[in-house]
Order: structure tokens, then C-alpha cells, then sequence
């Protein structure tokens, strides 16, 4: 139908074929949509729709796992987009060292399409704390709408080192036997070490057993279970007071031996022997023990008149390497009984160990004579 010179008309859009994916421009000319009918002639109005993919969003969110969240160090992600070549996004994003909630953060407008890639260039990582990252797939933005991400790093303690040294100390270091030493750990009830050392017979240079990958916060005791000592080779053990393995750190324990020899004893005897023993006076030994030219012991052993058979005493606690002379101050002759003495050599005492010194009186009738 005709319209009436001077009407005016307004041309709207009432659906613009747009959707969740696709965006669209209108563009009306005149701009306004509205024109004035002239007389006797036509107007037009021209509506140009210009259609394009909506952009989306990318969603990345962060999960803080592990024993030992909350001990990491800082951390960064970085978020890369890029379409045909082209990068259509990139940023970082750094979380505080200690964080323990979950993070998230929503990305937008970035071009449909696009394949953004979720990295870490920090990852929370320290001396004592040990991660393991789980990066997601690439994620392709949709059109519209929001494509997620999820990064999960799980932390834990960074196991610990255990070096156990073994120290040999002494006079008599050089002369025992093997040593044995256990090592001990345990965490949260269970024994998550139990291993032991050698050290050899006759060492005298420290020697020292490593124990790697030992759970951080592990509780440990260390223990000989053969010290190298012998009857001859006394010991003295110096144990390290029980420890805790530090995380991604070392601890050092040291046991410490030191040796010294036994002790020895003589036992000096007396032979009372001959056809007059018994008829014989007071028998007085002296027993003389010197060590690096001191004199450690000086005693007498004194006998009765008229004893017969043998007789002894000992001399206990005497050092190694002690040099005992056995002498007699008194024989038990006298005016009618005469004696022939026969005296042991010095004798040295030995570790652990009794030496023995034995003096021999044969007593005869002295001759008489006649007037």
C-alpha cells in the first residue's frame, strides 16, 4: 500500500541472528533507521549485519596437595594462547609461597580457536620440598564459552642423607676385632630404615656408613651391635644421642670407640723342696713391677718357718707391658739348714692374661764340723 507523504518510518531489528557463538554488528544506513517518505517517489533503509565468532574464556584454577602444603615456595604460571601462528594471549599469574587454598582465575576475550598451553615456570620447589606438577592438555578455547585448565602440584619433604662415622681411639685402637653398627629409623610407627656397617678388625682410621633417601622427620637411633672388644681389648662406647633426618638435608652421627688393653695379674709362687723343707726359717719374696721406668707395685710375700710344699699369692691389675722382677730377701736357711734358690726370670704382663713366677728353695742339712 502507499504511505502518505511525510510519514515517518523507523526500521528496527527485532532478531539479529546472533547467538552464544556468534556476535554480530548492525549497522543501519541512515544511521538512525528512520526516514521521511517523500512525494511522488521511494526512500530505502539498508540493514548490514556483520557476523563474527564470539571470543571465549579460559578458567585456570590450582590445586595445593601434598604432606607438605603450605611449605612450598613461590609460585608461577604461565598461560599461553596462540591461534595460526599467532600469539592471542599470554600473561602469568604468581601465587605466594605458603599458600595452601585452592586458586582460580577466569580469562576473557580471547579469540575462539585459540590453544592455550598452562606451564609453570616456578613450581614451588625448594631445598627441603620436592613437587610433583600435573599440567593439564592444551585447552582450545570455544566460541562463547569457557575452557578450563587445572594445575595440581602435590608437595612433599625431599628425603634426607645419613652419614654415620666410626671413630677408633685408644692405646690399644689397631687391636680389637670387627665392629658392627645398626642404624635405626623409624616415622609415624614404622621402621623405614634398619641397615647396618662394618668396621674391619684391627682398623685404626675412622671409617663411615651413608644412608640416602631416608624420609624426612624420621627418628633415629644408632647402635653397635659388635664393639671389637676381646678378653684382651677393653671398650669404652660413646653413642650419639638419637636424631631427627632433616628434610632434603644431611645429618651427621659419630660413634666413637676407645680401646685400652686388659689388665694382667702375676702369680708368685714358692717351691719349698729338699730333705730339711720344713726345717727351714721365714721366707720373705719381694716382687718388683716397673713400667716406663716407674715402679708400679713393690711388695713382699712372707712365708712361715716350717712351711712346706708350695706357696702363692697374685698380684692383680697390672698394666700391659709391666715388667715383674721376683726376688728373695729372706731365704729360711739358718745354722743347721742350708738352701739352694732357684730365681724365675723378669716376666712381662700380658693383656687380659696371668703370668706366673716361680721361685724353687731346696733346703739341706749344712755340714757340721769337728773339733
Amino acid at each position: 500500500p502507499g504511505l502518505l507523504a511525510g510519514t515517518s518510518c523507523t526500521v528496527t531489528e527485532t532478531a539479529n541472528g546472533s547467538s552464544t557463538e556468534i556476535g554480530v554488528e548492525t549497522v543501519f544506513e541512515p544511521t538512525t533507521g528512520t526516514v521521511t517518505i517523500p512525494a511522488e517517489d521511494g526512500v530505502e533503509v539498508t540493514v548490514t549485519n556483520t557476523y563474527s565468532v564470539n571470543p571465549g574464556s579460559l578458567t585456570v584454577s590450582k590445586t595445593i596437595a601434598g604432606a607438605a602444603a603450605g611449605q612450598q615456595g613461590e609460585v608461577q604460571i604461565d598461560i599461553l594462547c596462540r591461534l595460526d601462528d599467532v600469539t592471542t594471549f599470554s600473561t602469568s599469574v604468581t601465587i605466594p609461597a605458603g599458600t595452601t587454598a585452592p586458586q582460580a582465575q577466569t580469562f576473557t576475550d580471547i579469540p575462539a580457536g585459540s590453544a592455550c598451553a598452562v606451564t609453570e615456570s616456578a613450581t614451588g620447589e625448594t631445598d627441603e620440598i620436592a613437587v610433583v606438577v600435573d599440567l593439564p592438555d592444551t585447552a582450545t578455547i570455544p566460541a562463547g564459552g569457557t575452557a578450563t585448565a587445572a594445575v595440581t602440584n602435590t608437595y612433599t619433604q625431599k628425603p634426607g642423607i645419613i652419614t654415620v662415622y666410626k671413630n677408633f681411639e685408644g692405646p690399644a685402637a689397631g687391636s680389637q676385632e670387627g665392629v658392627l653398627v645398626e642404624v635405626t629409623c623409624t616415622l609415624n610407627g614404622a621402621t623405614v630404615l634398619e641397615e647396618t656397617f662394618q668396621g674391619p678388625p684391627q682398623a685404626a682410621s675412622p671409617v663411615f656408613g651413608r644412608f640416602l633417601n631416608v624420609p624426612a622427620g624420621a627418628s633415629c637411633s644408632v647402635t653397635e651391635l659388635e664393639d671389637g672388644s676381646t678378653p684382651a681389648i677393653l671398650v669404652e662406647t660413646d653413642l650419639p644421642d638419637p636424631f631427627t633426618v632433616p628434610a632434603g638435608g644431611e645429618v651427621e652421627a659419630t660413634v666413637t670407640n676407645t680401646y685400652t688393653f686388659a689388665p694382667g695379674s702375676i702369680s708368685v709362687s714358692k717351691v719349698i723342696d729338699g730333705e730339711e723343707a720344713g726345717n727351714q726359717g721365714e721366707i720373705v719374696l719381694r716382687t718388683v713391677c716397673i713400667l716406663d721406668g716407674e715402679t708400679v707395685l713393690d711388695e713382699t710375700f712372707t712365708i712361715a718357718e716350717g712351711s712346706t710344699g708350695t706357696e702363692s699369692t697374685q698380684y692383680e691389675d697390672l698394666t700391659v707391658g709391666t715388667e715383674c722382677t721376683v726376688t728373695e730377701t729372706q731365704d729360711g736357711s739358718t745354722e743347721t739348714v742350708g738352701v739352694a734358690t732357684v730365681l724365675p726370670d723378669p716376666v712381662t704382663i700380658a693383656a687380659g692374661a696371668g703370668v706366673e713366677a716361680t721361685v724353687t728353695n731346696t733346703y739341706t742339712l749344712n755340714p757340721g764340723s769337728l773339733s
